[in-house]
């Protein structure tokens, strides 16, 4: 047996047995929070197309979710699957499990053979990475995709090979039907790739590596695109939340989570009148009322906003956020969120310190530091294009 695969196979059958034990010991497949994916998928089973409700609106086709994950839960339910939610927690667990093969080739590519291995043993028994296949989200497919894309944009890159560049453009491609806020970390990557290959001297080789890339990307992503043009009449980039989304972190209740202050859903500080008008519109106009008044509340009160943005920030790179009151006592709360803080800090900060070292060694991290930096500085920058610009369109 190949070294390499005897190193895999406790690393991967410990990793899946950690994911299906959580499954059936916290047994919620049968009727799990499924939120607007459920809607969407049993609408797809039934023969209905890819509609639903939008939350406020009566249902109708929908560009309110990105349509991989609505598909695949639609899937097994159309074909006959006893328990669908269960088969997709399976499916997630081994999906999150295959995930670990190329984020360890990617971090041997940035930081070399062992830190790699032992990364990918973290990964393997990372509390939330264990928990995150029982979610019924797009957020545990979408890393398994994004981690798969990044391993072989890299590849492709150091390795000049096409067949790695045909392949990332395809789990580009599946990663943005999953989550389409993926497209924010294409332009540093972009970047990266070509001061790579002109430093290299093979700038074109790299440039035409990109090009199929992107052509497989658009491939997969375009007849989606295409799709909401026609049935919507405007652009949308996969899908049509951002209205919502964005008022959820800006209004005067917003905390910079999906809570209010005394722990009541964001969702309580619309009034019944706000209700009775969303329930009169479609969602394009419901995502562009939303829009409005995000927009209204961050002009009124800017700095508000830029302090929720710093919250928001701060949630982003916890994998571990503050849960809220009516859940845990104080004094538990606090002990608790001391402890999981200090082990995220150590956490992060010798995955810091293994970047520098590797960075010293002029190994290529910039990939892993990328895709860890701009999320949040895209946020920022689209932040300001909606407010400045008022952009009709949808980025995520």
């Amino acid at each position: 047996m190949d070294p390499a695969a005897k190193r895999y196979l406790p690393l991967l059958l410990t990793a899946l047995a950690l994911r299906a034990a959580v499954i059936f010991l916290v047994p919620d497949y049968q009727h799990p929070a499924a939120y607007e994916y459920g809607a969407i998928a049993r609408n797809l089973a039934a023969g209905r197309g890819f509609s639903g409700g939008a939350w406020f609106v009566a249902e109708a086709p929908t560009a309110f979710m990105a349509p991989l994950y609505p598909a695949l839960l639609a899937l097994f339910q159309r074909f006959g699957f006893a328990l669908p939610y269960l088969w997709l927690q399976l499916f997630q667990a081994a999906a999150l499990t295959l995930a670990i093969i190329p984020f360890r080739r990617l971090a041997r590519l940035c930081v070399g053979e062992e830190p790699a291995w032992t990364g990918a043993w973290l990964l393997a028994v990372y509390p939330m990475a264990v928990y995150s296949g029982k979610l019924v989200l797009s957020a545990p497919l979408a890393f398994a995709l994004m981690t798969a894309a990044l391993c072989f944009t890299v590849a492709a890159v150091e390795r000049s090979r096409l067949a790695a560049a045909t392949w990332a453009g395809v789990f580009w491609g599946l990663g943005l039907l999953q989550e389409p806020a993926l497209v924010f970390l294409v332009p540093g990557l972009a970047a990266w790739a070509l001061w790579r290959g002109w430093r290299g001297g093979a700038f074109h080789s790299v440039l035409a590596r990109a090009g199929l890339a992107a052509l497989v990307a658009g491939v997969i992503v375009g007849p989606w695109i295409v799709r909401n043009a026609l049935v919507f009449h405007r652009f949308i980039f996969v899908k049509n939340a951002t209205g919502l989304n964005f008022w959820q972190g800006n209004n005067p209740q917003a905390t910079g989570a999906l809570y209010t202050a005394d722990g009541r859903s964001i969702m309580s500080a619309l009034s019944a009148e706000d209700l009775k008008r969303l329930a009169s519109m479609n969602e394009m106009a419901m995502n562009d009322w939303f829009m409005r008044r995000a927009g209204a509340f961050v002009r009124e009160q800017p700095g508000r906003a830029a302090r929720l943005y710093l919250v928001k920030l701060t949630n982003f790179y916890n994998p571990f956020p503050p849960r809220y009151a009516q859940y845990t006592g104080p004094g538990a709360r606090g002990r608790f969120h001391a402890v999981r803080s200090a082990c995220y800090a150590l956490l992060f900060g010798a995955s810091l310190a293994g970047l520098i070292v590797s960075w010293r060694r002029r190994m290529p991290v910039a990939p892993v530091l990328l895709a860890i930096i701009q999320p949040a500085v895209f946020y920022a920058f689209f932040t300001w294009i909606i407010i400045v610009i008022a952009s009709p369109t949808s980025a995520c």
